[in-house]
């Protein structure tokens, strides 16, 4: 039977237990205890369908549930802060060393919000094998693990085909300070939708990535040879020789083969010849190494809406990107991000497929949209500005890629690299686009577009972060009319049509108006 439950701190001294009282309507109802518990027992005695309302104050370790931490036990449970604020409700697990996951969401139509989060051994928030989470206003900061590589703010995780994470929401929740991902999907993702949320400042013990699509793991033996797992075995082969669009795909214990010449085979696993540990498809007279894409089916789709990443660094070695959609995940889908201040790449997508960037803006970073190993993607109405390195590159040192990449609609301007730039192997198409000063040149290894322009694109205040136009910008009605499905710009005006005879190039409309963005602060003046 559903219950809503509240549960409070009345000697107001954390580490003592929380108590709940029966039949209380509100925080204020909580004077005496009718059970002396922490907080699993109390969200245990809610039941199915059963609401946990957590009164203002900061809760640690042994009030949470001894070492293990909160775990949904029914469906359709909810775990809330009794006010809407999430910093009146605190979830310290600092002290706690064996505390994995301080909040684990593995029921159907499970809800958390309004709380914050802090100090977490491994994630902050692990969902798993469930649908129809909806996670809003959480904050989970500092989930560092006590060896350099792991820690996350929020984690969606499916173990197997079979248990997968399917329909999970997460709207207005900020991660940051965390061990090295802001938001992670790993494996067996389904349906995921992420509105307005923000990374800010993670990979503090690690590279990583403010939003991560991140579901196979990944070797490094020797750093010429990548080695890659295939599936949930321990057999690991070495990636060579497939030719410009060859890929290897896993899809539930069977291995598919693409071929250069279009041709599908289909093996089960165990089945190859592993005589020397090379697979071989397509060998010429001098064979090159080449990239094998083992990728888990069913990863995807996944929707980033309005979410914004930030000061994400380079650890060790291993980059910093803000938003990273890697090892095949399909059907990514991002819609007015933004990512500045990354060290890595502001979005690097990674051996993913049908993957989509709309109206979204990417400045100040490392790289402003990277492209690597069997990429196939589309930049439509984008703000690529003033980052370190390239624009918008397919291309990785060392390695012949094989990317596809359609560019449309966008300023890509001030970078320190190219503008563009591809590489032997790749496909990048761009058609109008508006491209200068980019410091190498506006482009390398692809074509110019008949329709692309040059010119100052007259930003109001590029060194602030205001990539609005000014009047007279050669950007405006400029570009290429996508279509109704693409019509709203980076602030969610409609933005083609509006002024004039013709769509922006940019992320940004003109006339600009008046809006102040909730979570990344990017104004219309």
């Amino acid at each position: 039977m559903a219950a809503t439950v509240y549960v409070k701190d009345i000697v107001n001294d954390p580490g003592t237990l929380p108590y709940y009282e029966s039949g209380a309507t509100s925080c204020d109802d909580v004077t005496a205890a009718d059970t002396n518990a922490n907080m699993q027992a109390a969200l245990n005695a809610s039941g199915t369908n059963g609401i946990l309302v957590i009164c203002p104050g900061t809760y640690t370790q042994t009030e949470l549930n001894a070492a293990d931490g909160i775990v949904f036990t029914h469906n359709g449970q909810t775990v809330q802060g009794s006010t809407g604020v999430a910093g009146d409700v605190i979830l310290d697990a600092n002290d706690v060393f064996n505390q994995a996951v301080t909040i684990g969401i593995g029921k159907d139509n499970g809800t958390l919000r309004d709380l914050t989060l802090t100090g977490g051994k491994f994630r902050g928030v692990l969902v798993w094998g469930n649908d129809g989470t909806t996670i809003q206003n959480v904050i989970s900061e500092y989930n560092v693990y006590s060896t350099p590589g792991t820690g996350a703010g929020f984690s969606l995780y499916g173990d197997t085909p079979a248990h997968a994470v399917t329909n999970a929401t997460l709207t207005g929740n900020i991660a940051r300070n965390n061990g090295k991902f802001g938001f992670i999907n790993y494996r067996f993702v389904t349906d995921a939708i992420y509105r307005e949320n923000l990374a800010d400042s993670n990979s503090a013990g690690y590279g990583g990535a403010g939003f991560s699509g991140n579901p196979l793991s990944v070797t490094l033996d020797d750093p010429g040879y990548p080695w890659t797992q295939v599936g949930a075995t321990n057999v690991w082969y070495q990636t060579m020789n497939v030719g410009p669009v060859g890929r290897v795909i896993w899809k539930d214990n069977a291995i598919e083969m693409t071929e250069e010449d279009g041709a599908t085979t289909t093996v089960a696993e165990g089945n190859w010849d592993w005589d020397s540990n090379v697979l071989y498809i397509n060998v010429g007279i001098d064979p090159i190494t080449e990239t094998i894409v083992a990728i888990y089916a069913g990863h995807g789709p996944i929707n980033y809406y309005d979410n914004t990443s930030t000061n994400t660094f380079t650890y060790l070695g291993t980059e910093g990107h803000g938003f990273y959609c890697d090892d095949g995940a399909s059907d990514v889908h991002f819609h007015r991000d933004l990512s500045y201040n990354n060290q890595g790449a502001g979005f690097s997508v990674n051996r993913g497929e049908n993957v989509t960037l709309d109206s979204v803006i990417s400045y100040g970073n490392n790289r402003g949209i990277d492209s690597g190993f069997a990429a196939e993607f589309t930049v439509r109405n984008a703000t690529v500005v003033n980052n370190t390195a390239n624009g918008i590159q397919s291309y990785i040192a060392g390695f012949t890629n094989v990317a596809y990449v359609n560019i449309y609609n966008t300023i890509i301007s001030g970078n320190g690299g190219w503008g563009i730039q591809g590489a032997t192997g790749s496909v990048m198409v761009e058609d109008y686009n508006l491209l200068q000063d980019n410091s190498s040149g506006d482009r390398q290894e692809c074509a110019t577009g008949a329709h692309s322009i040059s010119g100052d694109p007259l930003f109001v205040n590029s060194a602030g972060g205001n990539f609005n136009l000014k009047t007279g910008s050669p950007a405006i009605d400029a570009g290429l009319d996508l279509g109704d499905a693409y019509t709203y710009d980076f602030n969610g005006y409609r933005n083609q049509d509006f002024y004039g005879s013709g769509w922006e190039i940019g992320a940004l409309i003109y006339p600009s108006r008046k809006i102040h963005r909730r979570i990344s602060g990017q104004g219309i003046y």
